[in-house]
C-alpha cells in the first residue's frame, strides 16, 4: 500500500537508459579470448591500405565508421581484428605488417568510443590477402 500512496510504478524506475543499460564488458585475459565463442564473421568492405603500410585511408575510416554503429548495436560481443598482407617479399616483415594493420583498425575503433576491452588485434599468417578481418564473439556461457 506504502508503494502504491508512493505513485511507484516499476516502469518508471528511471530514464529508459537506466533500465536498458548493458554492463560494460569485463577485460579477457589471452587464454579466455581463446575459449571465446565465435559468433560470426563481420561482413565489412575491405580496409584500403597504401602499398607496403598500416595506414589508413579516408576510404578505410568511413568503414570503420560503419563498423563502430554495429558495435554499438552489440555492446555484448568481443571482437577479434586480424590483420593479414601478402605473401610476396620477406616473410617476417609481411607478418609485422599483417599486425601493424590490425592494430591500425583496432586503435581507430578505440579512438571512436569502442571499450579497448572488447577488442584484440591480431596479425595473421600473410595469405596474400591485405585485408582486415573482424570475427566477433562472446564468452561460453
Amino acid at each position: 500500500q506504502a508503494m502504491s500512496d508512493a505513485g511507484f510504478h516499476p516502469g518508471q524506475l528511471g530514464s529508459e537508459e537506466d533500465v536498458r543499460k548493458e554492463k560494460e564488458l569485463a577485460a579477457l585475459s589471452d587464454s579466455d579470448w581463446d575459449k571465446l565463442d565465435v559468433v560470426g564473421t563481420l561482413k565489412v568492405d575491405h580496409l584500403v591500405f597504401p602499398r607496403g603500410t598500416a595506414i589508413l585511408t579516408q576510404t578505410s575510416k568511413n568503414t570503420l565508421d560503419q563498423l563502430v554503429k554495429k558495435l554499438e548495436d552489440a555492446p555484448h560481443f568481443y571482437l577479434l581484428v586480424t590483420g593479414n598482407a601478402s605473401t610476396k617479399g620477406d616473410v617476417e616483415a609481411n607478418t609485422k605488417l599483417a599486425m601493424s594493420r590490425a592494430n591500425a583498425a583496432r586503435d581507430y575503433l578505440i579512438e571512436k568510443g569502442i571499450a579497448q576491452q572488447r577488442i584484440k588485434a591480431v596479425g595473421g599468417k600473410p595469405s596474400g590477402e591485405t585485408v582486415v578481418n573482424f570475427v566477433v564473439g562472446q564468452m561460453p556461457y
